[in-house]
């Protein structure tokens, strides 16, 4: 019998915690409990509470330690090499009306998606005879800069004989969207929109503003929010906003003004973090929120009133598109790409549709295999695990090969962190916690 990965137990202020990551728990239990898993002196328990920690998986039998981790790689390999399921992002162009200076998309340069190349997309879908359900996701530069293109790639795509489209989402900066749009989106059953603003208005402006005439952005972009959540009410939207070290305090202030000017309807608003990396590409730069930045900022929302779920959320799913061997984004001159983070940049280019053939095996293989969490040895004894996507692959990969230094873990992952993190928790439930076996 030993006490299980996933389990973490700690004082403060006199009370003794319990938390296991696996099932989500976390309870304040006796002293006397506390001493016996901390001297591991499990024969000393009476045989129901030895039971009922067993269920818990506070304790595991010793053949059992990693259990939950290989259940949870068994499971990440169904779904990355699902065959029946094609996950496609289409870029039906690169260029972009918007100019910001964080933009991670290469050259910039703004092609668009022929009619040749749509017709390659459908042979390439018509060729993976497996497929069964495809998801779409539109994505950019901006998409609907080619919205026509995009019309025309989903109705091409629908009349595919034996495919099904099982997904529909979109990432936009919301500038474009008007009737026409809303009517599509509707028409086709757009299951989510992802919208970008860079906190209030005079912060927003500077960096999302049009490109050439750099005229702000913020009015019309709030405006089209309104008329999704009008129009649009079985879609989920998120709107993200982006925050650095500079502007941080502004996702509070567009939080309640976001929830002012829509008390009544359902979305999601969620932080973003800039992603400016150092000059030697090894690290994000200083103005980056590290983890104990984005800890201490989601302390700031808590005291400003902002919901904010302390305890860890346990992660089916780990990692992302790159670590599927069914998931494709595909460029406007039919340029096949694993990562979004590759789009626009010739050198990451894994294949191309026309040939249906993938020529930079090593890159997609490096994605597939070796940026996984499970490849990373300090995934499999972290406490954490359970409450963890595993971080990011493509981060993952500049540590591996190009000497990088990017943090991949959540906050929690510090000991400190995951503590104070629980006991706000507990803070927000008023102290409406489970007391466990405070006698044995």
């Amino acid at each position: 019998m030993i006490q299980s990965i996933y389990t973490h137990i700690f004082q403060r202020k006199g009370h003794c915690y319990l938390y296991n990551a696996m099932h989500r728990f976390f309870a304040e239990i006796s002293e006397d409990l506390f001493q016996v898993l901390y001297d591991r002196d499990y024969e000393s328990l009476p045989s129901e509470v030895l039971d009922d920690l067993l269920s818990k998986n506070v304790l595991v039998p010793h053949d059992d330690k990693y259990q939950y981790y290989n259940e949870s790689l068994i499971k990440s390999n169904i779904r990355g090499y699902n065959l029946s399921q094609l996950s496609l992002v289409l870029v039906p162009t690169t260029a972009c009306n918007f100019d910001c200076p964080y933009c991670f998309e290469g050259q910039k340069i703004g092609k668009f998606m022929s009619d040749e190349t749509q017709l390659q997309l459908v042979e390439f879908i018509k060729k993976r005879e497996t497929v069964k359900n495809i998801s779409l996701t539109w994505y950019g530069g901006e998409p609907l800069l080619a919205f026509q293109r995009v019309q025309k790639l989903y109705n091409a795509i629908r009349e595919i004989d034996g495919v099904e489209i099982n997904g529909h989402s979109i990432l936009t900066n919301g500038y474009l969207i008007n009737r026409e749009i809303i009517d599509f989106m509707c028409e086709t059953g757009l299951k989510s929109i992802q919208i970008t603003l860079d906190g209030v208005k005079e912060n927003h402006n500077l960096t999302r503003c049009l490109k050439g005439s750099r005229e702000g952005t913020y009015e019309n972009i709030i405006r089209n929010i309104g008329e999704i959540l009008t129009n649009l009410p079985d879609c989920d939207l998120s709107i993200r906003i982006n925050i650095s070290k500079r502007n941080k305090r502004d996702y509070i202030s567009m939080h309640k003004e976001l929830r002012r000017l829509y008390p009544d309807k359902t979305f999601a608003i969620y932080p973003g973090i800039i992603r400016e990396e150092t000059p030697d590409g090894c690290s994000m730069c200083y103005s980056c929120l590290n983890p104990a930045d984005y800890f201490e900022f989601l302390k700031e929302c808590h005291q400003e009133g902002i919901s904010v779920d302390f305890m860890p959320r346990k992660i089916e799913g780990k990692g992302c598109i790159i670590h599927s061997l069914n998931a494709f984004i595909i460029g406007p001159e039919g340029e096949i790409y694993t990562c979004w983070n590759d789009v626009n940049h010739p050198d990451r280019v894994v294949g191309n549709i026309r040939t249906n053939d993938f020529n930079n095996r090593r890159l997609f293989m490096h994605y597939l295999l070796e940026t996984s969490p499970f490849s990373d040895k300090n995934c499999k004894d972290c406490v954490v695990f359970p409450a963890c996507s595993g971080g990011c692959g493509y981060y993952r990969s500049k540590n591996l090969v190009q000497k990088g230094h990017y943090s991949l873990c959540p906050f929690f992952k510090d000991t400190k962190m995951l503590e104070e993190s629980l006991l706000l928790y507990l803070e927000s439930k008023k102290n409406n916690i489970q007391k466990f076996y405070l006698s044995i």
